[in-house]
């Protein structure tokens, strides 16, 4: 196995984003329908992260967010919603190297308050709009 190396988890990430991205998050597309939208933490696009989108049977479908933004075809019905994302500290880790937290609270992720009802229609546009302490609704 090989070490972690931190210098390349920026690029792994982007990687990843972007094989999300070409994938989409649906399946084949078949009663699917077209979901937009934005994510806001305190106000500010979420530069990059990750959109869940689960279904009554947790089925996952993921979608990256670039710049505030996702797209992705889902099912329609209700749907769990979990968002997380990553940014770099201003102050490096012990050995110098970049250092990063997740900063999306549990109350939109693995604690997810969050919500969406994918209509049968031609498209869904959703917002997310969160922020860092969380209200529970």
């Amino acid at each position: 196995m090989m070490p972690f190396d931190r210098r390349t988890y920026p690029r792994v990430v982007q990687m990843i984003l972007v094989g999300l991205l070409l994938a989409g998050c649906g399946g084949d597309g078949s009663d699917a329908y077209r979901v937009t939208g934005r994510v806001t933490f305190d106000g500010q696009p979420v530069e990059q992260g990750e959109i869940i989108f689960f279904t009554a049977d947790m089925e996952p479908y993921i979608s990256p967010i670039v710049d505030g933004e996702f797209e992705c075809d889902l099912p329609e019905g209700q749907k769990r919603v979990e968002i997380t994302a990553t940014r770099e500290l201003p102050t490096p880790a012990a050995d110098g190297l970049p250092n990063y937290e997740s900063y999306i609270p549990a109350d939109y992720n693995t604690a997810s308050i969050l919500k969406a009802n994918i209509e049968a229609q031609s498209e869904n546009t959703l917002t997310f709009e969160l922020e860092s302490r969380p209200t529970r609704r």
